[in-house]
């Protein structure tokens, strides 16, 4: 039953934010029009910011209501502000939510002036936000079924005490995994809508952030593949990354010594016979050891396990490890 408790949790957690996607990117149907006499206008960057006379959010305190308009494509700020002068009267559409919610600026996204209209974003958001969910949702989905399905492999499966393969530990995989489909699921919906004529090309731009993603969870993959300790019975087979692979005989094995000294330069590792380190202290060493087979063909192998700690003149001293 254990089992089932990982993949559970995963399938709500994705759930739960492809909800929250969908809730984030909703798409509104619910506007509020209504005529204002423009009291100030500011322009910053690709946003201009708007207050109205006698347009208070606290009528006590005299602040006012503030409005926001972003640059879109096709319509930049430039045109606004030549368009929408102090003191003209314009009717304004908003958002009814965004009206009533805790927000700084209330989005415009419909002006009318002298019965012309002067711009209107009303189906360029709702197209936008419905393109978010279209591209989003699904890789949520994709990478939390992809999570689900690895609760249930197991990459140890095949190894046994004579032959076995140990790769870094298999979250370190899934993450790897999961970067590299956030980096090509993405750009890939990106591509598809813009091929159907749902997005532009200058929104289409923004999918070259996620080929980031896409490169390094490809350079996380190639290292994992590339590090871990193979052993064919008769050799242990040291792979690192983009280090040459080392060949020990299982008959040069000496020792796995754990120093418990504290000193700062720390000797834990596995030695040969001639004393060379040829696995140093790592998160892949103390992995590793966390593997049974591993273990028990070392002890297969007559390899001692000792422990390097301080006698009471300071001296350094190994101690057999009894292993059961």
């Amino acid at each position: 039953m254990n089992k089932f408790i990982r993949p559970f949790i995963l399938f709500a957690l994705g759930l739960l934010l492809s909800l929250g996607a969908f809730k984030m990117f909703e798409i509104s149907g619910d506007y509020i029009t209504f005529e204002r006499k423009v009291e100030s206008v500011e322009k910053n960057n690709q946003n201009i910011y708007f207050e109205f006379y006698d347009d208070y959010k606290d009528k006590e305190t005299k602040v006012y209501n503030k409005y926001s308009f972003t640059a879109y494509e096709g319509v930049d700020v430039d045109y606004i502000v030549n368009n929408i002068k102090i003191g003209d009267t314009i009717r304004v559409t908003a958002d009814i939510k965004n009206i009533n919610g805790n927000f700084k600026y209330i989005l415009i996204q419909k002006v009318e002036k002298d019965e012309n209209v002067v711009f209107d974003s009303i189906e360029y958001y709702q197209n936008h936000n419905m393109n978010l969910r279209i591209i989003f949702i699904p890789t949520i989905i994709v990478i939390f079924l992809f999570l689900i399905i690895m609760c249930f492999v197991d990459f140890d499966k095949k190894n046994t005490l004579s032959n076995f393969l140990i790769r870094d530990p298999k979250w370190q995989f899934s993450l790897f995994i999961v970067v590299i489909l956030f980096g090509s699921i993405v750009p890939i919906l990106f591509t598809i809508l813009l091929s159907i004529g749902k997005l532009t090309l200058n929104t289409y731009q923004f999918s070259y952030v996620f080929y980031i993603f896409l490169i390094l969870g490809i350079f996380g993959l190639i290292c994992f593949l590339r590090n871990g300790i193979k052993y064919d019975s008769n050799n242990y087979y040291i792979y690192q990354s983009f280090k040459k692979t080392k060949k020990i005989n299982k008959a040069d094995i000496e020792k796995v010594l754990i120093d418990m000294t504290g000193n700062k330069k720390n000797k834990s590792g596995v030695y040969c016979k001639n004393k060379q380190k040829i696995i140093g202290i790592s998160f892949e060493f103390n992995y590793y050891l966390s593997k049974k087979y591993f273990i028990d063909s070392l002890k297969a192998n007559d390899v001692k396990f000792v422990k390097l700690i301080l006698d009471k003149n300071g001296k350094e001293i190994e101690k057999e490890i009894p292993i059961f």
